[in-house]
């Protein structure tokens, strides 16, 4: 069975000299885990690109059009193959989106990720990742 291709987009803050990660809180009637926390994006369409996912996808979650972002990683999940994206937000970022898709979304450090037991272990090791990175 090929595993679905997708895009995940991570928005980060510093405050305090700490990351905090923007997660989403998904809608308690999705397909895949739902009421769990996870990633914002989702799959990639026919021919897209990996980034032309990723701009669709978080103007459709988020409702806001993105043109910067760095690419983290190619992550394998069991079921998907993960093309993961970030970028460094400013303290106005929840004010200047509409979350579309999901309950709400919430910024968590890194420590407060890891104790949350509606994560999964993949989105956790991304968002772990990504945290080393940026050290």
């Amino acid at each position: 069975m090929e595993k679905r291709q997708t895009a995940t987009f991570i928005p980060y803050k510093i405050l305090d000299d700490e990351y905090y990660f923007f997660v989403q809180l998904r809608s308690k009637d999705a397909a895949v885990r739902p009421g769990w926390f996870g990633l914002w994006g989702g799959g990639i369409k026919g021919e897209e690109t990996p980034e032309e996912g990723l701009v669709r996808e978080v103007k459709e979650e988020l409702n806001i059009d993105i043109s910067e972002y760095t690419f983290l990683d190619i992550f394998e999940t069991e079921f998907a193959t993960v093309s993961a994206f970030y970028a460094e937000v400013d303290e106005n970022f929840e004010d200047s989106i509409t979350v579309l898709e999901g309950q709400y979304g919430k910024f968590f450090t890194l420590s407060e990720i890891q104790s949350l037991e509606s994560m999964t272990d993949d989105v956790k090791e991304i968002l772990s990742h990504l945290h080393e990175d940026l050290n």
